[in-house]
């Protein structure tokens, strides 16, 4: 009796074969980061944001910096508008502060460098908050709930608290003061 090979088990397996060499394949392929890689910092370059002391912060992350194409990463949808008015490059970093109520809250800090003061003023324009008020004794920031925008020559500085009902109104100001007097420490923000 001649014995007959079904092929119909065998060829039903092969999409499922395929599949599989298909997900290996895939799996060992490399995954681009979710961000850009960090640009380090020139040897001896100045820090673009004040440090968590100058601050009265209990403790400030690293600083991510974006540039390039990078900005997109960090100003997802809105890139183009910074872009038209001659940004080069951003710094970002996270402040933990004293809350208003006890305990802790958080500012993120963006200091963003302009081709020309001219670009910064635009972009400062644009994203001052409605009712804002001056800082005392910081020329060019202003501080809205929660919100502070200042600028110093072709540098922009962006602070948003997380919480504005829990981040007390004086980090914030306090943020201001210590970024301002970084000014003409040979950063280019004179």
């Amino acid at each position: 009796m001649a014995r007959t090979v079904r092929l119909a088990p065998f060829l039903a397996a092969l999409p499922l074969i395929a599949l599989g060499l298909w997900i290996a394949d895939r799996a060992a392929a490399p995954v681009p980061p979710e961000r850009p890689p960090e640009a380090p910092a020139k040897a001896g370059a100045p820090e673009p944001l004040p440090s968590a002391a100058a601050v009265g912060a209990a403790r400030r992350s690293g600083i991510e910096r974006y540039a390039g194409d990078g900005v997109y990463t960090y100003l997802d949808g809105g890139a183009e508008a910074y872009l038209s008015r001659g940004l080069e490059a951003i710094a970002v970093a996270r402040y933990t502060v004293p809350a208003a109520g006890g305990g802790e809250g958080e500012i993120e800090a963006a200091a963003m460098r302009f081709r020309t003061a001219r670009g910064a003023e635009a972009q400062w324009t644009a994203l001052a908050p409605r009712g804002a008020e001056p800082v005392e004794g910081v020329p060019g920031a202003i501080l809205g709930r929660g919100e502070l925008v200042a600028l110093r020559g072709r540098w922009l500085l962006h602070a948003v608290a997380y919480d504005p009902d829990a981040v007390d109104r004086e980090a914030l100001v306090r943020l201001a003061a210590a970024w301002s007097a970084m000014a003409g420490r040979g950063d280019g923000r004179g």
